[in-house]
């Protein structure tokens, strides 16, 4: 690992973007950008300052041969694991959710379908929550490796999240102000809006795990 990757690495684990961390030593984006590609290395007053900022040592940055204080973790492999095992639960449980909800209210038309599906969908919520916090809290894994799976997780999930709570409000409206009386126009304008409603979180998501890499 070079001074460039101990420099990035560090910067993630703050959670923080270049252009904060310049702020925060006082130089140009443009020269964090240059340091962690390798096209220079900062100047040794700004090493001092990274590694009072990082809490690490200067020997530490430049020459990797100390134990970073504020990195122990354990190794990726195990940080993945645990990780994945939150969240595939978590997709799962959204899926089965989902599956009984529509299953109930098929055969029975019976409003107790939504209390089964939003059970599991809970699960779902709690599952990322866990993901998210039992590395960041207990083995202090990088934020940004946690935020780029926790919106890969939203991305995958946020199409099941809002199918019925969209579904429901908008007929409800529909009834209580007596419009779109036609249900297969009701149907058509309630797909339109769920489809632009997920498609806008997708494409949130997918920006925001670019901005992270």
């Amino acid at each position: 690992m070079t001074l460039a990757n101990r420099i990035q690495e560090q910067r993630k684990l703050k959670g923080i973007s270049q252009e904060e961390l310049a702020d925060k030593i006082g130089v140009s984006r443009q020269a964090v950008s240059k340091w962690e590609s390798e096209q220079c290395m900062p100047d040794l007053d700004k090493i001092i300052i990274l590694s009072d900022y990082f809490g690490v040592t200067t020997d530490y940055l430049i020459k990797g041969t100390e134990t970073c204080n504020n990195n122990k973790s354990l190794p990726e492999e195990e940080v993945l694991f645990t990780t994945n095992i939150f969240y595939i639960t978590g997709i799962a449980s959204n899926v089965l959710g989902f599956v009984s909800t529509l299953i109930i209210w098929l055969t029975w038309q019976n409003y107790f379908a939504f209390l089964v599906g939003t059970i599991f969908m809970i699960y779902s919520f709690f599952a990322m929550f866990f993901a998210e916090n039992i590395n960041r809290f207990l083995i202090k894994k990088q934020p940004s490796l946690l935020k780029i799976k926790k919106y890969k997780y939203i991305m995958l999930n946020n199409w099941i999240w809002l199918f019925f709570p969209i579904v429901i409000l908008f007929n409800t409206v529909c009834s209580i102000f007596n419009i779109i009386t036609n249900l297969g126009v009701r149907n058509m304008i309630c797909g339109i809006i769920y489809i632009i409603i997920c498609s806008f979180v997708t494409y949130f998501c997918f920006r925001k795990i670019n901005n992270e890499k």
